[in-house]
């Protein structure tokens, strides 16, 4: 930023404000197509994204005897992958262009440290039918999503005051929409935030911080602030620094609920309850994309704080 003969935090930015003149103009382009073509200022970034989803439960209640009731069932869920309708969703890949595997990233970097050494690969971001192996999809279909429920109820005494209740669950939980529909087209590539922060009243942007005699001035210099220039196209893959297919499910989570209730009268219950329930991660996890490496990738997620949905 330029302060104009004045130290920025004293009067040199007060300077500029008065004086009209611009020290940063900046904006954020988008880009289109398979090639990554830069578009016009102020094109908005925007995608449209299908997500087929269908839920299939078939569940039966049966009185085996006057005391005794078995329910049971079993459902299916298939929740396929986001498709946006012009391809715009980015991966990470590595050097030979293929994703990369969250599992294997992981076991490889295990390795390395437990040797004293460092797994530090190349790696990049590709929209989904750039890489190696071109899919539709940013990960692949879990067609495996079988939810069977069964449950017991036991009237001890026949009369209805005391009654046993016991069953097993499991259940998977639904992406996050966000992650689904926002993160990929936030990728690296799609949209592109470029600034000028040496404006010249020539309409160029300097190499070197700007003055009053010769700094873009709103008014006498015109309306329109220079500035930088941007790829009109960007590599795929491109390898920030260097040039500028998966599963992926939610659950799933195991409960056991079993309760005992005891009717003293028509107005009062005991009741006690508990509900244990196991919860783990599924084996394949994929990096979707995650630029930062010095924590957990924004979609990977660990036992203790992953995705759940209650029953």
């Amino acid at each position: 930023m330029a302060t104009f003969g004045g130290p920025l935090t004293t009067w040199g930015r007060d300077y500029a404000a008065v004086l009209g003149l611009v020290s940063i103009s900046q904006i954020a382009y988008t880009r289109s197509g398979k090639d990554l073509q830069l578009n016009p200022p102020l094109t908005p970034a925007q995608d449209k994204v299908t997500i087929p989803y269908y839920n299939f439960y078939a569940s039966d209640t049966w009185r085996m005897t006057t005391r005794f009731t078995r329910i049971y069932g079993l459902g299916w869920t298939m929740e396929f992958p986001p498709t946006e309708q012009d391809g715009k969703q980015v991966i990470l890949v590595g050097a030979d262009n293929n994703p990369i595997s969250t599992e294997r990233y992981l076991n490889a970097r295990l390795a390395a440290a437990l040797q004293g050494e460092v797994f530090n690969p190349q790696i990049g971001f590709a929209l989904v039918g750039n890489t190696a192996r071109p899919s539709k999809y940013p990960f692949n279909p879990y067609y495996g999503e079988r939810s069977p429920r069964i449950a017991a109820a036991w009237d001890m005494f026949g009369n209805g005051t005391t009654v046993l209740r016991g069953g097993y669950g499991r259940t998977y939980g639904r992406i996050n929409g966000v992650d689904l529909v926002l993160v990929p087209l936030l990728g690296v590539g799609q949209i592109r935030p470029v600034q000028c922060t040496a404006t010249r009243a020539n309409g160029t942007c300097g190499s070197s911080p700007s003055d009053p005699t010769h700094a873009f001035r709103i008014g006498t210099a015109g309306l329109k602030a220079p500035l930088s220039v941007s790829s009109p196209t960007l590599p795929q893959p491109v390898f920030p620094g260097v040039n500028e297919i998966p599963v992926r499910v939610c659950g799933p989570r195991s409960e056991f609920p079993a309760e005992c209730r005891r009717f003293i009268h028509t107005k009062d219950i005991l009741c006690r309850s508990k509900e244990p329930s196991t919860s783990r991660v599924a084996p394949h996890f994929e990096f979707w994309q995650s630029p930062s490496f010095g924590h957990l990738p924004k979609m990977l997620h660990f036992p203790s704080g992953h995705k759940q949905v209650e029953t």
